[in-house]
């Protein structure tokens, strides 16, 4: 990844920061410029509704396609960190109480030791995997102009 790629990384880290307490709703997503630019949605003739629409499936892919990461200096496998993030974004868990729990269950997860108290902070488990997702994403950009 080259020196604005990572810069990119870092915006968009803080973008999805913004998403855990009420999830990845489309009409939310579709107010993140990174996120916008790299979903490509700015399509003529598309609502704003259809772009948050497409938005929240192109991070969902991404999710999707994560494989396995490191938090904490521990590896976490494929199928742990795609619930982690799906949990993390709402994607899944919403018969879970509220975003503590979701916070709660991914620490479990995780296996880690983390304060929940501390989730919102920079460099907690929360933000290292939605860095890893932010990190993915670019990169998964990246190839497709690369081949465009």
């Amino acid at each position: 990844m080259h020196e604005s790629a990572t810069v990119r990384v870092e915006q968009l880290t803080e973008e999805l920061r913004t998403l855990p307490g009420k999830g990845a709703l489309p009409m939310r997503l579709v107010k993140l410029p990174i996120l916008r630019e790299l979903a490509n949605v700015d399509c003529p003739g598309m609502t704003v509704r259809q772009q948050g629409s497409a938005i929240r499936s192109y991070v969902e892919d991404g999710i999707n396609a994560i494989g396995a990461i490191k938090v904490e200096g521990n590896p976490v496998d494929e199928p742990r960190a795609i619930r982690c993030l799906r949990l993390t974004l709402l994607f899944e868990g919403r018969w879970l109480k509220d975003v503590d729990e979701r916070r709660t269950r991914v620490l479990n997860l995780l296996g880690s030791k983390f304060p929940l108290s501390q989730m919102r902070r920079h460099f907690s488990p929360e933000w290292e995997l939605l860095h890893a997702l932010a990190t993915h994403l670019v990169a998964q950009s990246e190839e497709h102009q690369a081949v465009s």
